[in-house]
C-alpha cells in the first residue's frame, strides 16, 4: 500500500509540473507596454492640429504623407488617406502606437486642443472625409457683442439659449453659418452660437470657413478595423482607438457610417463577431437616441464589409472587471500628450452612477395582475435618463422575462399622462415622436409589463427635459433675427 501511495506521488508531480512551469513562463508584456506608452507621450506631445503622428513599433500610412517612416515623424492629415498600427508582438518586442489630432467641431480658439485619436495596436483608421468638401479649420477672429446678446447651442433663434452675453462681451469666432448670420463662438469653455446681427465684426466673415450640420474636417468621418481578442502575455492591451475630446466641449465623428457624439474618452473596437463596441470611459456618449454614461459600453453588428452600422444598438451594460484590467495601462500615458488624464471606472464608480440614475427618479417596479406570471426583478427604464431630444427618441428599457409586450407611458410636469404607445411584441425598445407630447419641456415617463393584456409589474418613472432643438451644428441662418437681451471577468466582445 505504502508503495502504490508513493507511486501515485511521483505521478503526480510529473503531471503538474509542465503545467506550473508553463503558468511560470507566461511572457509578461507589461515592460513592452510601458516603455512604448512612454515613447507615445514623447514622440507624439504637442501634437499641432489637423496632424498625425508614428508614436512607436511599426505604423504605415497610405496616401501622399511624406517623411512619416520612423517614430517621432508628423504629418499633416491632407493626403493621409489611412493609418495603420501593427500588433502587440512580444517575440520582436513590438508594438504600433500612433497618434492623430483631429479638429472636427472643436472650435480652433479652444487653446490649440482638438479630438485626440490614439491608435494601440493592430488597428487601421481609414478616413472617409472627401478631400474637396473637407472643412479647413481657419485662424479665429475676435468680435464684440454691441447689446445684450443670446449665446445659443445652435445657429437658430430655436436654439437653447446657454447664456446672453452683456454689451462689449469679446468673444473669439471660428466659423460661420452659410448666409453669414451666424457665427460660432467660444462662450465659457464650450462652443456656441451669436447672431451676427448683435455683433460688431472688423475681419471680413469670409475669413472664417462657412459649416453647416454635415460639415466635416479629414478624418471626422473614419472607417475603423482592429484585430480582436488579446495577446499571449500578461499586461498586454486590446487592439483599440482611443478617442478623446477636449475638457466639457461635446464632439460629434462618425465610425463605420455612426454618429457619435461623447464628452472626455471613449474607446472603441471591433469584436471577433463583426460588431463596433463602445466604451465610454468618462464623460458620456450619444449613439441615436441612446445615452451612454462613464463605465458603460454598448455594441452593434457591422455588414460583412464591416463600413457600416447592420442592426440594432444592444446590449448596454456596465464594463466587465477583464475590461477594467486590460485598458488600465491607459492610464499611465504621460497627461501632456491627453487632453485631460484618463481614468478607469472601478466598480464602485459604476455603482455610484446607477445611484444617481435611481435618485433621479427611476424607482423599483411594482406589482400588477398578472405579477406571477413575469420575472420583474431587473425591469427598469435604461434610457433616455436625464434628456430627450425634440423629435425621434427611441426608448429602452430592461425587460420583465415572461411579458408577451410593453406599454410606454409618457407625463407632462404636472404628472398628467400626455402620450401612450403599445410594442407588438417582447421587445423592449421603441421609437416615437416626442414632438406628440405637448407643449413644456420637463416629461417622465415609465413602461408597464404586460402578460396577455394584463400589467405584470410597471417600472419606476424617470424624468426627463426635452430639449428645445438638436445639439448638433444646424444648417443655420434660416430663421429670424436674434432677440437682443432675451434670456464577469473577462475582456468583452
Amino acid at each position: 500500500m505504502r508503495i502504490r501511495i508513493v507511486i501515485s506521488v511521483v505521478l503526480l508531480l510529473f503531471i503538474t509540473a509542465p503545467v506550473a512551469m508553463a503558468q511560470s513562463e507566461t511572457a509578461s508584456c507589461v515592460p513592452l507596454v510601458d516603455q512604448a506608452l512612454a515613447e507615445l507621450a514623447q514622440n507624439c506631445a504637442s501634437l499641432d492640429g489637423q496632424t498625425a503622428c508614428y508614436a512607436a513599433g511599426s505604423v504605415t500610412a497610405a496616401g501622399s504623407v511624406v517623411n512619416f517612416s520612423q517614430p517621432g515623424d508628423r504629418a499633416g492629415l491632407s493626403g493621409l488617406d489611412s493609418l495603420q498600427t501593427a500588433a502587440l508582438d512580444v517575440a520582436s518586442a513590438q508594438w504600433g502606437l500612433a497618434a492623430m489630432n483631429v479638429q472636427a467641431n472643436v472650435p480652433t480658439s479652444v487653446d490649440g486642443l482638438a479630438v485626440l485619436y490614439l491608435l494601440l495596436g493592430d488597428v487601421t483608421v481609414e478616413n472617409a472625409v472627401a478631400p474637396e468638401s473637407a472643412v479647413q479649420p481657419g485662424e479665429p477672429i475676435t468680435v464684440t457683442t454691441l447689446v445684450g446678446s443670446n449665446i445659443r447651442v445652435s445657429p437658430s433663434t430655436d436654439g437653447t439659449v446657454l447664456a446672453s452675453a452683456p454689451p462689449g462681451t469679446e468673444l473669439l469666432a471660428d466659423a460661420r453659418s452659410a448666409d453669414n448670420s451666424w457665427v460660432r463662438v467660444l462662450y465659457e469653455g464650450r462652443a456656441a452660437w451669436v447672431s451676427t446681427s448683435l455683433l460688431a465684426i472688423n475681419d471680413p466673415l469670409e475669413n472664417l470657413p462657412a459649416i453647416t450640420r454635415g460639415s466635416r474636417t479629414l478624418m471626422q468621418d473614419f472607417f475603423l478595423h482592429t484585430a480582436s481578442g488579446l495577446a499571449d502575455c500578461e499586461g498586454a492591451v486590446p487592439a483599440l482607438l482611443v478617442l478623446q475630446a477636449p475638457d466639457l466641449i461635446p464632439v460629434t465623428v462618425t465610425a463605420n457610417g455612426q454618429e457619435i457624439t461623447f464628452t472626455s474618452t471613449i474607446v472603441l473596437w471591433i469584436t471577433e463577431a463583426n460588431e463596433l463596441r463602445v466604451l465610454v470611459l468618462s464623460g458620456g456618449a450619444q449613439i441615436g437616441n441612446l445615452n451612454i454614461p462613464a463605465g458603460f459600453t454598448v455594441k452593434a453588428p457591422l455588414s460583412a464589409d464591416g463600413r457600416s452600422i447592420a442592426g440594432a444598438w444592444e446590449n448596454l451594460r456596465s464594463m466587465l472587471a477583464g475590461e477594467r484590467t486590460a485598458l488600465a495601462a491607459l492610464t499611465g500615458i504621460a497627461p501632456e500628450l491627453l487632453n485631460t488624464a484618463i481614468q478607469i471606472p472601478s466598480e464602485a464608480d459604476i455603482q455610484a452612477t446607477l445611484a444617481a440614475l435611481a435618485a433621479g427618479g427611476v424607482g423599483q417596479a411594482t406589482s400588477g395582475p398578472a405579477s406571477g406570471q413575469a420575472n420583474c426583478s431587473r425591469f427598469a427604464p435604461t434610457s433616455p435618463l436625464g434628456g430627450m431630444r425634440l423629435g425621434v427618441e427611441t426608448f429602452y428599457w430592461d425587460g420583465a422575462l415572461g411579458a408577451t409586450n410593453y406599454q410606454l407611458l409618457i407625463y407632462n410636469g404636472a404628472g398628467s399622462q400626455v402620450a401612450s404607445f403599445e410594442t407588438g411584441s417582447d421587445n423592449t425598445a421603441l421609437s416615437v415622436d416626442t414632438g406628440s407630447f405637448g407643449d413644456g419641456a420637463d416629461f417622465s415617463w415609465e413602461v408597464k409589463a404586460l402578460v396577455g393584456g394584463q400589467i405584470a409589474c410597471t417600472s419606476g418613472r424617470v424624468s426627463v427635459l426635452r430639449d428645445a432643438t438638436s445639439q448638433l451644428v444646424g444648417d443655420g441662418g434660416t430663421g429670424p433675427i436674434d432677440n437682443p437681451g432675451s434670456g464577469s471577468g473577462q475582456w468583452g466582445n
